[in-house]
């Protein structure tokens, strides 16, 4: 398969939008819908076992509060505030009714951290344990954060210290003792709340979860 880049600008390049109240498709950490005097934010994302988590690493409650947190991370990164998840499961049929209750546990705990409300979702059966969320928010700043209202000149900050996650990573690939805070980062990552509130002084803004040097790319 070509990149992931390489096949996102491939589908924009098949999308065709009718509706005029699409601000935005394809191509911003979250679509963007006119209504009213705001706009409402929509955005998804996955966790796959083996590929966003391992099992012998992560606690079912932190696998279930990442795939709300990385979902919360894209609707903050366009100065919005979540409001409704859709939840999708593929299990395996070995997987315990007791983990999957964990899972839900964790989840639940970012989500009344941001009041946010489940409103629904699927659940399957697969090879592999895997987390899909369907995310709505809104926003009513204007102009809009998006990656596009950068222009030249531009300072370009992060709105908090990076790295820690991909330290932690390493230090369990490694088996290294201590550094705990790492690896904190890493098992049981926080959408960057303060971040967002910044958002009345950007121009532009994007989520970083993919890495500054790759992500920067794409403003």
């Amino acid at each position: 398969m070509k990149s992931e880049s390489s096949l996102i600008k491939r589908i924009r390049q098949m999308q065709e939008t009718r509706n005029p109240s699409v601000i935005v498709g394809i191509g911003d950490d979250a679509a963007v819908i006119k209504e009213g005097d705001g706009f409402l934010l929509y955005s998804t994302d996955c966790l796959v076992e083996g590929v966003h988590f391992r099992r012998k690493w992560f606690t079912p409650e932190q696998i279930g509060s990442k795939a709300i947190e990385v979902n919360v991370s894209d609707i903050f990164a366009m100065g919005g505030a979540p409001e409704y998840i859709l939840v999708n499961l593929i299990l395996p049929a070995s997987l315990p009714f007791k983990y999957i209750e964990k899972v839900y546990s964790g989840m639940k705990k970012s989500m009344k951290r941001y009041s946010i409300d489940m409103i629904g979702g699927n659940i399957s059966r697969g090879r592999e344990f895997s987390l899909t969320v369907f995310i709505r928010g809104r926003c009513r700043k204007q102009p809009l954060t998006l990656r596009s209202s950068a222009r030249p000149g531009d300072l370009i900050m992060v709105s908090r210290p990076i790295g820690s996650a991909k330290a932690g990573l390493r230090a369990m690939e490694e088996r290294l003792k201590g550094h705990e805070s790492a690896k904190k980062s890493y098992l049981a990552p926080r959408a960057d709340a303060a971040g967002a509130a910044n958002a009345k002084y950007a121009t532009a803004m994007i989520d970083i979860t993919d890495g500054l040097s790759a992500d920067l790319r794409h403003i």
